[in-house]
């Protein structure tokens, strides 16, 4: 197995427990509207709060939650980052436990190709495509 068909597997469990915990009550947290429109392009179908288009500041933000869990998903560059740590700081607080490790495994896999959340569905799309044209042309090849 190739290093980028590890890649995309790897990726593809990390996005399978993001729509399972979502699925299963976590919320997602992510900066704004258009992080939220990838995901759902993603089959996402689980809560999603956009932070920057709420208009609130980020104490009312997150008191609005009424969840037990909620994945932080705010972009991959160091703004994301601190955001990130400062809401699961704030999470902590009002005793909803906040993940955002699978952001950090997320960017880990994808920084080089998408910075943000709303760039991965592209990226996500690109690899799936990839993969199907792989298979195909494996699969031709066992009949020839």
């Amino acid at each position: 197995m190739s290093s980028r068909e590890r890649k995309r597997e790897k990726l593809e469990r990390i996005l399978w427990r993001i729509a399972s915990e979502s699925s299963s009550g976590a919320v997602i947290i992510v900066e704004g509207r258009k992080d939220k429109t990838a995901l759902r392009r993603m089959g996402l179908t689980g809560p999603i709060l956009c932070l920057k288009s709420s208009r609130k500041n980020l104490a009312d933000f997150l008191s609005d939650i009424d969840a037990k869990k909620a994945i932080v998903l705010t972009d991959f560059d160091r703004e994301g980052k601190d955001l990130s740590v400062r809401i699961a700081e704030e999470l902590a607080h009002l005793r909803i436990r906040a993940d955002h490790a699978l952001r950090e495994r997320l960017g880990a896999l994808v920084r080089q190709d998408a910075r943000t959340i709303q760039d991965l569905f592209g990226y996500v799309e690109r690899i799936r495509a990839e993969e199907t044209r792989r298979l195909l042309s494996n699969s031709l090849d066992g009949l020839s």
